[in-house]
This record gives structure tokens, sequence and C-alpha cells, in this order.
């Protein structure tokens, strides 16, 4: 007999692990919607400036100046819409040492 309640046991066991993933079912659907939902900023890829230079076709003197101007060092990882600003500001920088106007 001990040995019948120690596979009853056993049985038990098994049908309580089983029965506990269901009852947690109904709380994974939302928490996958929560992960599926995606921000822009979730679905912009992120790339070395390398890569991004290269697709830019820009020369490797104007990528210097621009890590310079903004700061990077190498292996900054950045999107292509953050690229193509910094590209625009160091294209509009003022030059000389004049005064402003």
């Amino acid at each position: 007999m001990a040995t019948k309640s120690k596979k009853d046991e056993a049985q038990g066991a098994q049908v309580q692990a089983a029965t506990a993933p269901e009852q947690m079912a109904p709380e994974q659907p939302s928490q996958v919607q929560n992960q599926t939902t995606s921000t822009p900023e979730a679905e912009a890829k992120l790339e070395s400036l390398s890569v991004l230079a290269a697709r830019h076709r820009v020369p490797s003197w104007e990528q210097a100046a621009l890590c310079r101007f903004m700061g990077w060092a190498d292996g900054k990882m950045l999107t292509d819409d953050e690229y193509t600003s910094a590209l625009s500001k160091l294209a509009a920088r003022h030059l000389g040492g004049g005064r402003r106007k």
C-alpha cells in the first residue's frame, strides 16, 4: 500500500504541474500582446557608423569630421535618422572664427 500512495502522490504532482501552466495561460497572451506592441523607437534599427557611412556614401574625411563634431567614438550605434540629422548639422555648422551675425 505504501508504494501505491507514492505512485498516487507522484501522479498528483504531475497533474498539478500540468495544470499550473494552464492557470498561467490567460496571463501569457496579455504579456505577449504587450511585447508585440511596438513603438517607433523599438522598430528603429541600430547600425554602426561604418555601415551608415557606406550607405550614405560619406567620404572618410567627412566621417572623421562628423565623429569629431558630434563627439562620437568608434563603434557607436545609431539609427539612420540620427545619422542623417547629424550629417545635416555638420553641413550647416558655422565655419571660421569671426563674429556670428
